[in-house]
């Protein structure tokens, strides 16, 4: 219900959008669109929602360009839309190298979020952008290492409260 919600206002105001709104007019008729989406949904279900946007600039392949003001202000927009999480997609590098000035981005990142009072999730990917594993083995071996020590660094936040019984039956 909630993606079909959020797909109508999309549509709605996306159409009105064409039509030549201003900027605050297309924000103030997608406000009001989420709000009945919000108005819909059960306070259980509700209860259960959890927004998280990704840091996508802070991807291997680019987080060693992009200035740390840069980071630190997406993560404050993120705040300031309501975002509940904030993921990151960390690769092998900076680590693997140790690229220390790019590390310390991660590391201000991380900072940032839990100043703001923001969940963390640590959704730690293969990219071939500056590290190539010759074997699966090769991987594996990497990943085992470098994963937990991302997980022991910045201790990402966890959902350990159990899916719905009836989500289970799906």
């Amino acid at each position: 219900m909630v993606l079909a919600g959020c797909l109508a206002a999309a549509c709605a105001t996306g159409a009105h959008a064409q039509q030549g709104l201003s900027q605050e007019d297309y924000q103030k008729l997608l406000g009001q669109a989420l709000d009945e989406v919000g108005r819909r949904i059960s306070e259980p279900a509700r209860q259960r929602i959890e927004f998280g946007l990704n840091l996508f600039l802070a991807h291997e392949a680019w987080i060693g360009t992009v200035p740390q003001e840069a980071l630190l202000r997406a993560i404050d927009a993120f705040k300031e839309a309501g975002v509940d999480r904030v993921d990151l997609n960390p690769g092998q590098f900076p680590w693997l190298d140790p690229d220390q000035a790019t590390i310390a981005k991660y590391d201000a990142a991380v900072q940032r979020i839990r100043q703001h009072g923001l969940k963390l999730g640590l959704n730690p990917q293969y990219s071939t952008v500056r590290h190539q594993a010759g074997s699966f083995a090769q991987w594996r071996q990497r990943a085992v290492t470098l994963y937990a020590e991302l997980a022991r660094r910045y201790q990402p936040s966890t959902n350990r409260r159990p899916w719905p019984r009836a989500w289970a039956r799906r």
